[in-house]
């Protein structure tokens, strides 16, 4: 609509700092103020503008009875001049009040006719009605545009941040499922851990009350022996003193029998030490065992404590879980109400649309009738500066007429009426005058000498007009020739620009899809069907964007595109050497890596030889050859060369 309405008003298109846009008018007054100000109402408070409104004052000029500043609230330049209209009410009389008017003053009523001071009246001036109308409604829909512009960006932002949530929601709930398998997987692992455990106390009371039993069995066999020793020691003091009075070969054997007893009771304490040693172990086996039993005790009673958090977590999953299932439907019905906003919109803007299309075909008419009226009144304006014209040149050749009689006759025009000869003529009419005379001249020219050059210069004549004949064929066919020549060099350049045209947009493509590793890229002739004279649009989508105009995309983006299609024309007909100068300044590193790549592959490709001017380490590094200039001492250059094709500095790098 917006670009409608500014198509139909064209040139006059009315600027923002335009007074129309800084004025407030009361409503049923809009047709009186565009009439007075039908040719002000463009201009500017801009100083520097061609066209604007000053701030000035004058004390003497007094205002009219009903000025039109009433009806207006804007600047004060347009005081002075509001001052001066008089809005006609139903109640005056224009026409009295136009002769009451002084010098700059007007009259205007709210239809927008006007009268003014020097006797100027005029019904029809609100040309520029339809031009203003239009431009408030391309504000009003800019204002509009403005705000659908910010609710869609909110609305997108919402979506955005709902569809936000929803991923992270899904990512929660990812990953609390991954953690509710792991500790379901941790679970079965406890359980079959508390079965071993569980296995091995029985275990262990097993062998517990197995030890029990033999420390018993050794208690009792050790208080046996203990007995059974004490026996012998008695029996041994008894043999003593028996054996005082004995001989020495019964002494003999009751020792060998003593050492035999030794041998044995020594015998039984390294048993009796052994029993100790594995009741010892036994005892710390069983603490062992009951440490371990405790530890089993406590991790058993941590793992039911686990399996409450597990099932509690659980059952607070399944609410969310709920809780997510609605979500959706929520978001969807929040979705489903911006939707319905947004078709209202689209309606109303539909609706607007038609009325535009209604207003521009009215406007279009209006504009029509105006064009035949100012032709129109065009042309009256023709007739009468050609009847001012052609009246002027019957005053100059009436004066110089007279004058020509006065000089032959002596007389004037009104004293020849007087005249017996033409008064029997009856000359009434200026053609039978004209008549008369034109006879008279030719009789007296008959009686003129005679020319007796006359046939010498027809000869001349005649020689000269053949010459010119002569010239005249040689220019045709130099026309001829030259419409020929114009028309096969103009057959010859649209071919080789079409072809070009076509190689470029290839060249264009390819390597535009190298460089942004995707994408598409396109030239188009645009503006005229004739390939000479027409334009050349460049389009381009880089990969994750839509396809439009260069003007659109980044710095970077800019660059690279127009690196491809400097290249893409420069491979067409590649020249010896090709400069250029700081090509990688808008670039970042990853985008530089990839011109550098372009830049080999054109070198293999192509004989050749490219002179880079940077700044960049990445460029310099991909080259065969820098050269640097330094100044050692002040107005003393050097020129430092390097070559990166040396064995050590490829090494180096």
């Amino acid at each position: 609509e917006i670009k409608t309405l500014n198509q139909l008003i064209g040139d006059a298109n009315l600027s923002k700092d335009s007074i129309v846009n800084l004025i407030q008018i009361k409503p049923g007054y809009e047709n009186a103020v565009y009439a007075a100000l039908m040719h002000e109402l463009d201009a500017t408070l801009n100083s520097k503008s061609s066209k604007k409104w000053i701030n000035r004052k004058i004390d003497t000029l007094e205002p009219v009875k009903n000025p039109l500043s009433k009806y207006i609230d804007g600047p004060k330049e347009l005081d002075l001049i509001l001052s001066q209209i008089f809005l006609v009410e139903k109640e005056h009389n224009p026409i009295e009040e136009q002769k009451k008017l002084k010098v700059g003053q007007l009259l205007v009523n709210k239809n927008g006719s006007i009268w003014r001071w020097d006797g100027f009246i005029s019904e029809e001036n609100l040309q520029k009605k339809k031009i203003i109308d239009s431009q408030l409604k391309i504000n009003e829909l800019n204002e509009t545009v403005k705000s659908l512009n910010k609710k869609l960006v909110s609305l997108k932002k919402k979506s955005k941040t709902i569809e936000i949530l929803n991923e992270e929601l899904e990512k929660k709930i990812q990953n609390e499922n991954k953690d509710l398998e792991l500790n379901y997987k941790n679970l079965d692992l406890i359980t079959s851990q508390i079965s071993v455990q569980k296995e091995k106390i029985t275990f262990i009371k097993y062998n517990i009350q197995k030890n029990t039993e033999k420390i018993d069995d050794l208690k009792k066999y050790k208080v046996s022996i203990s007995s059974k020793l004490q026996e012998i020691k008695e029996k041994e003091t008894l043999l003593g003193q028996s054996f005082n009075g004995k001989s020495k070969a019964d002494k003999e054997g009751f020792e060998k029998k003593i050492r035999d007893l030794d041998v044995k009771i020594e015998q039984k304490r390294l048993d009796i030490n052994k029993i100790k040693e594995l009741i010892m172990k036994n005892e710390l086996n069983r603490t062992y065992l009951n440490n371990d039993i405790e530890k089993s005790k406590t991790n058993i009673f941590n793992i039911k404590k686990r399996i409450k958090t597990f099932n509690q977590r659980e059952k607070e999953y399944l609410l969310e879980e709920k809780k997510l299932i609605t979500l959706p439907d929520e978001i969807q019905k929040k979705i489903d109400n911006y939707q319905g906003y947004c078709n209202a919109y689209e309606s109303q803007l539909i609706k607007n649309n038609s009325s535009l299309n209604l207003i521009s075909n009215e406007l279009k008419i209006v504009e029509k009738d105006l064009i035949k009226v100012e032709q129109k009144r065009e042309n009256q304006r023709n007739e009468i500066t050609k009847l001012d014209g052609i009246l002027q040149n019957t005053k100059t050749k009436e004066k110089e007429l007279r004058d020509l009689i006065y000089k032959r006759l002596n007389k004037q025009p009104e004293d020849l009426e007087s005249e017996k000869q033409l008064a029997n003529k009856k000359l009434e009419t200026y053609e039978e005058i004209r008549n008369y005379l034109q006879k008279i001249n030719f009789q007296r020219e008959q009686m003129g000498p005679v020319n007796l050059r006359a046939k010498i210069e027809e000869s001349e004549i005649q020689s000269l007009i053949d010459e010119l004949e002569l010239e005249k064929n040689d220019l045709v066919d130099a026309l001829d020739k030259l419409r020929q020549a114009i028309n096969k060099i103009n057959y010859e350049g649209k071919n080789r620009l079409i072809s070009a045209y076509e190689k470029v947009n290839k060249n264009f493509s390819d390597l535009f899809k190298k460089l942004f590793n995707g994408g598409e890229a396109k030239l188009e002739l645009v503006k005229s069907e004739d390939p000479l004279q027409t334009g050349l649009e460049i389009f381009a989508r880089p990969p994750g964007k839509k396809l439009s105009n260069i003007s659109l995309l980044s710095g970077g983006e800019k660059t690279l595109t127009a690196i491809s299609l400097i290249f893409s024309i420069f491979l067409i007909n590649p020249s010896p050497i090709c400069i250029l100068d700081e090509v990688d300044a808008a670039l970042d590193d990853v985008n530089i890596e990839k011109f550098c790549l372009i830049l080999n592959e054109l070198k293999n490709n192509t004989q050749t030889k490219f002179l880079i001017i940077t700044h960049n380490k990445i460029t310099m590094s991909s080259i065969d050859r820098v050269y640097g200039v330094s100044m050692p001492q002040k107005g003393i250059s050097d020129i430092v060369s390097v070559d990166f094709e040396k064995v050590n500095l490829q090494e180096a790098i």
